[in-house]
């Protein structure tokens, strides 16, 4: 088999209401290289009958079944699978802009290791706003590490298996900080890209948007976790540690 010069990994549970606008989007790309890996994670709804009869459609979706065991194992799963060059995500609830791998494609250099991209904050009804977009002007890693989530940026496959960067299982929040964080801390070189290639959809009812003690003890369990690291940054260790402290405050007061 041909190795394709992108792989896309798409985590799904539970999003029959968006997998096919997802799905289509990665459908509408105008570069045609690619493969799409589909993580059933043990969904309890018809997504993963949805995904496999997009993979009989095109094979270059591929279908992973498993049993839940939530986004980070199933990105990993993805990983493992992934045969392309550059590898990016995303989520099953949002989608991409068309020209996405072909401007990607496009700006590569030999040296490449890391595109970083642009995007659009999309609110569903209920939460009465308007989009906002993000874009990265430059290479502020603070910045970078802590608001672009993983669907934001390909990366070369090369660089994540020599430097061992996954996603940290067993937790339901700050999965993407760790694996920006990673990503940060084994200097790569980072091309920039300075338009919103993804629609980043804020769900009212997702997980994001409820704070509680469990999220709050895994976002200081990831903390924890980078700090004990080898290579590290300081900086983006004592602002993990602010936001954590911050919310548990919040939940205090509350």
């Amino acid at each position: 088999m041909n190795t394709p010069r992108i792989s896309i990994i798409i985590p799904v549970y539970n999003v029959e209401k968006y997998i096919r606008r997802c799905l289509d989007s990665v459908l509408a790309q105008t570069f045609t290289d690619w493969e799409a890996v589909l993580v059933d994670d043990g969904t309890p709804d018809s997504s993963g009958l949805i995904c496999d009869e997009y993979a009989k459609k095109d094979s270059r979706f591929v279908v992973i079944h498993q049993k839940n065991a939530g986004v980070s194992a199933a990105r990993n799963a993805g990983l493992d699978a992934a045969r392309g060059e550059y590898i990016g995500f995303v989520d099953s609830d949002d989608w991409i802009e068309p020209d996405t791998f072909e401007s990607v494609v496009k700006c590569l250099t030999e040296n490449t290791d890391v595109v970083q991209f642009g995007f659009t904050v999309v609110f569903d009804k209920k939460f009465n706003k308007k989009n906002i977009i993000y874009l990265p002007m430059e290479y502020d890693s603070t910045f970078w590490v802590d608001n672009f989530q993983s669907g934001t940026r390909f990366s070369k496959r090369d660089f994540l298996l020599r430097n061992k960067i996954s996603f940290p299982e067993g937790i339901t929040l700050a999965e993407d900080w760790y694996f920006n964080y990673l990503i940060h801390i084994n200097e790569p070189c980072v091309t920039i890209l300075n338009k919103p290639f993804y629609n980043y959809f804020q769900n009212s009812a997702s997980v994001m948007h409820r704070l509680t003690e469990r999220n709050i003890r895994d976002e200081m369990f990831i903390t924890e976790k980078a700090s004990h690291l080898n290579k590290k940054n300081e900086e983006l260790l004592l602002k993990r540690k602010c936001i954590c402290r911050d919310k548990i405050l919040f939940v205090l007061h509350d």
